[in-house]
């Protein structure tokens, strides 16, 4: 229920158009139908999963990714300025060693949907991002 309505609440803007959308790299088999069946047992109303091979084949289509695997961030996402990066660690801000290479760090998923700053910061993010590009066309 908390992030479904956490979902609908990132759809709310009015000037902006935001699709959600979840990925999970390297499934296969089994575990694919896992993840529908999880997905569908927490009721979530994402209208877009995908099962990519390799994030290079998915990197264009996120402007936020959350996510808790230190190597999706080691190998695809550092440095990358053109995606807000939010990583979920248990660890300490010093055990982390991704800590520059993000946007954000959260102790939990619950923690992430109950930010009450994190959803205009994302918003201020895709904007500034969008006049920048907007600027390199002029």
């Amino acid at each position: 229920m908390l992030m479904n309505n956490w979902l609908s609440e990132l759809t709310n803007y009015e000037d902006d158009e935001v699709e959600i959308s979840f990925f999970s790299l390297n499934e296969d088999s089994l575990t694919i139908q896992s993840t529908y069946f999880f997905l569908s047992r927490i009721g979530t109303r994402v209208r877009k999963i995908v099962f990519p091979k390799k994030f290079e084949d998915i990197k264009n289509d996120y402007d936020v990714v959350i996510t808790g695997n230190n190597k999706l961030i080691n190998e695809y996402l550092k440095g990358n300025k053109n995606i807000y990066t939010i990583l979920i660690s248990n660890k300490t801000t010093k055990e982390n060693e991704n800590e520059e290479s993000v946007n954000a760090i959260y102790d939990s998923l619950e923690t992430v949907i109950k930010d009450e700053t994190l959803l205009d910061n994302l918003h201020k993010f895709v904007n500034d991002k969008k006049d920048l590009k907007d600027g390199e066309t002029d």
